[in-house]
C-alpha cells in the first residue's frame, strides 16, 4: 500500500480514503479528590482529609455521618472543616 494513494493529488479532489476505520472513544474522567483540614473540638487533633463529592474518603480515625464529620476519640460535636 503505498501512501500517495490516499493523499489528494489535487485541490479539485479533497476526497481522501482512510485505510482503517475511525471509532468513537469513551474517555471516563475520575473525579479528583480535594484535601480538607478537620479540626476535632473535644482533643483539638488537626488532620487533612481526603473528599470526593463532598463525600470523605475512608479514615481510621474519622468517620462522616450526614455530611458531618466525627472524630473517634469520642467527641459528640463534630468537627471544624477548614477549606
Amino acid at each position: 500500500m503505498v501512501i500517495s494513494e490516499y493523499i489528494p493529488n489535487s485541490i479539485s479532489n479533497p476526497t481522501v480514503a482512510i485505510p482503517w476505520p475511525i471509532e468513537k472513544r469513551k474517555i471516563n474522567f475520575q473525579p479528583v479528590p480535594k484535601d480538607m483540614t478537620v479540626q476535632c473540638p473535644h482533643c483539638k487533633t488537626i488532620e487533612t482529609l481526603q473528599f470526593v463529592q463532598n463525600r470523605m474518603l475512608p479514615s481510621s480515625k474519622f468517620k462522616q455521618v450526614d455530611g458531618k464529620i466525627f472524630h473517634t476519640c469520642g467527641s459528640v460535636l463534630p468537627c471544624k472543616i477548614y477549606r
